[in-house]
């Protein structure tokens, strides 16, 4: 079964909030932009919207899809994870999650850390597209 995930790119002043995950079945202990699972019956714009909220605490607003990123494990396919770029509406980021989120931090866009997970690459490189 393919798992269908999103999640929110957030940029301030050249800088992107990022999460480390822990206790993740998939990409643990790897810097990430917050997102999530999509439930059943849910839009994937509503899943980003909850998804931040959930794990952050902040109100969101889409601006715009960025891509897809589609995660492969022995040549087939196991995730397909969009990416938008979204803006804080209300609320400062906290972790609310912390079974799930060990750090969060805005990193720069030039100096990002090396165990980024690849979703997250693939979304920053498609950012100006």
């Amino acid at each position: 079964m393919v798992q269908i995930g999103c999640g929110g790119i957030i940029i301030k002043e050249n800088k992107v909030l990022l999460i480390r995950r822990i206790n993740a079945k998939t990409f643990n202990e790897m810097w990430a932009n917050p997102g999530g699972k999509i439930e059943d019956g849910e839009s994937v714009e509503n899943a980003c919207i909850r998804e931040l909220h959930e794990e952050l605490g902040i109100k969101i607003r889409i601006i715009r899809k960025i891509s897809e990123y589609h995660d492969y494990k022995n040549n087939e396919l196991f995730g397909k994870y969009t990416g938008f770029l979204v803006t804080i509406e209300s609320g400062e980021p906290m972790i609310k999650e912390p079974n799930k989120i060990a750090e969060l931090k805005y990193w720069s866009l030039n100096d990002l850390p090396n165990n980024i997970a690849p979703y997250t690459t693939q979304y920053l490189k498609d950012l100006h597209k």
